[in-house]
């Protein structure tokens, strides 16, 4: 009997206590939640701006100020915390972030819902600015890239 109270005595003196890491995202950073993400994001708001929740999304919208009606990216990725143009061109929808130059970014981020029927996918596409503030595509089509600024392109 005294060796089965030395075994117990043993095991509770060496057991430490459960400690629980932070999730982590896919670029590695600890995730945190919308809720989070959303309440952050109110502290960073301008004067006269306010943010709603946009149901079914990673984003919410800002209403009033200067920057009315743009979005904010909540999703936890690179992107987080940037404002944004949510942008709709021939059904497919594009996050347009910064203004020229540098800063400037194109991605589109899903399809209508007649290209998912057919079978064409062309979310992730991406565009940077270029020092003379043209866009250049880095995945996808100059066209998409076009298209989402306002532009056309050439055929």
């Amino acid at each position: 009997m005294d060796a089965v109270q030395a075994t117990a005595a043993t095991a509770a003196t060496t057991t430490t206590p459960a400690t629980t890491t932070p999730a982590t995202n896919a670029a590695g950073t600890s995730a945190k939640s919308f809720a989070t993400l959303f309440a952050d994001a109110k502290k960073e708001l301008k004067d006269g701006e306010r943010l709603t929740r946009v149901k079914g999304h990673e984003f919410a919208r800002i209403k009033g100020g200067v920057r009315d009606d743009q979005c904010v990216n909540l999703s936890g990725n690179g992107r987080n915390g940037q404002v944004f143009d949510l942008i709709w061109r021939d059904g497919r929808c594009f996050h347009v972030y910064g203004g020229k130059g540098a800063d400037h970014k194109v991605v589109e981020v899903g399809t209508s819902k007649k290209d998912a029927a057919s079978g064409n996918t062309t979310a992730g596409t991406t565009t940077s600015g270029t020092k003379d503030g043209t866009t250049s595509a880095s995945s996808g089509t100059a066209k998409s890239a076009a298209i989402a600024t306002g532009g056309t392109a050439a055929a």
